[in-house]
Parts: structure tokens; sequence; C-alpha cells
């Protein structure tokens, strides 16, 4: 603790901090229907919020607590909200247009 990283080691962990968002969304786009079938339209978009309020947590107390993996997690976190609600916000919204405002299909 108090010892700088050396430059590989710094690069290293901006790749891993860049590259892990959207390996969560791609974590996030699997679990989209199986999310759906378990807690319904509705109640899926309302619990993935605790990814959301998790990860703005842990990436703004990053900076206080000098820890560089709390932004890995969280970036990582957010990456999975953000697929969820992209592939969920869409259905649930479909369902509670009326049937004259839907789009034919």
């Amino acid at each position: 603790m108090g010892v700088p990283l050396d430059a590989p080691s710094v690069e290293i962990l901006w790749i891993l901090t860049a590259s892990l968002f959207p390996v969560g969304g791609i974590c996030g786009s699997l679990l989209v229907g199986k999310f759906l079938a378990k807690f319904g339209r509705r109640n899926t978009l309302i619990y993935i919020q605790s990814l959301c309020l998790t990860s703005a947590i842990l990436m703004s107390t990053a900076y206080l607590s000098h820890s560089y993996e709390s932004v890995i997690i969280g970036r990582f976190l957010m990456g999975m909200f953000c697929a969820l609600v992209l592939g969920s916000g869409p259905i649930y919204v479909s369902e509670i247009l009326p049937p004259h405002l839907r789009a034919p299909i």
C-alpha cells in the first residue's frame, strides 16, 4: 500500500478498466431473457436499478477509498445494467402502450 505502480501495470489496469464495460454488456445481454422470464417485465426494470446504484456508489467512492478495483467492478456492473435496460425496456414499453399506438407487426 502506498507504493506507486510501474508503467506496464498502470497500462494493463487502464485496458482492463476500459474493456470491462463491454464485457459486462455481453453478460447482461445474455441474462435479459432469464430476468424477464423470472421476474416479469416491470419487476426486471425495478430490480436491475440496484446494479446502477451499486455501480455508481462503487465508482464515486473509488477516489476516497484509493481503490482502482471498485472502478473496474463498477464499470462491469454498469455494462450489465445498460444491456439489461436496453433489452428489457422496449419490451415493457411495447406492452404498456394502448393497442392503437403500437406498431404493426
